[in-house]
């Protein structure tokens, strides 16, 4: 072949490779862009306040939901593979209305994600603790549980497992967002009203004990 043959040869070979590079840059980027973590918008709209769920005689109410944006962060040194993970605490509150002993296990409580994830309670000192309560007929407890959620995870559920002398499995559901509520002109979630909590009853224990009924409180005001 004479040189201007191989030149030519050489030249196409040049830019057929450049071009592959190109088209294979832009395959990544647009796989980069896919596979991230769905943000609010696509979870649904934030919930701003909560109603109460009474289950087995139990009142559970979520006070307040303190977010990545006025939470504190994780330090690297905490979780060192989610350095820029933020920490989220729910405010707490039981009221115990029947005549028998409350417990909530505060470790069993539990923070669901968009993706489906669960998030276990970490040990967190910025509010005052909840910590494992025995609550006697009458009397309410209340305090923080906190959760280190992942860069860009949206919280979608809160679970407060409920449990007294003679019933085991109740628990109240709190909605963190509405996942029919559309997002606004700009694109983003904005906040809703009140939304009442999910109570399902618990399985008597002892004898020939009942399941107890399920049980959904109505919309909060």
């Amino acid at each position: 072949m004479d040189r201007p043959s191989l030149r030519w040869c050489t030249g196409i070979a040049s830019v057929a490779g450049l071009s592959l590079a190109l088209l294979l840059s832009s395959m990544n980027a647009h796989a980069a862009r896919t596979s991230a973590t769905p943000e609010s918008a696509n979870c649904g709209a934030t919930v701003s306040a909560w109603g109460p769920g009474t289950v087995d005689g139990v009142q559970v109410a979520l006070l307040r939901f303190v977010g990545a944006d006025v939470g504190v962060q994780a330090s690297p040194a905490a979780t060192p593979s989610a350095a820029t993970a933020a920490t989220h605490f729910a405010e707490i509150e039981i009221t115990n209305i029947s005549s028998e002993v409350a417990n909530v296990v505060a470790r069993d409580i539990k923070l669901v994600l968009c993706d489906g994830s669960i998030i276990d309670p970490t040990v967190d000192g910025s509010y005052p603790q909840l910590g494992d309560v025995e609550i006697p007929g009458g009397e309410l407890r209340s305090g923080w549980v906190a959760f280190v959620v992942p860069p860009d995870a949206v919280p979608v559920r809160l679970i407060v497992p409920v449990s007294r002398q003679g019933m085991t499995g109740g628990r109240v559901e709190f909605p963190l967002v509405d996942a029919d509520a559309a997002p606004d002109a700009a694109g983003t979630s904005g906040a809703t009203g009140a939304v009442g909590a999910d109570a399902v009853g618990g399985d008597a224990v002892g004898g020939d004990g009942a399941d107890g009924a399920d049980a959904t409180a109505g919309n909060g005001t």
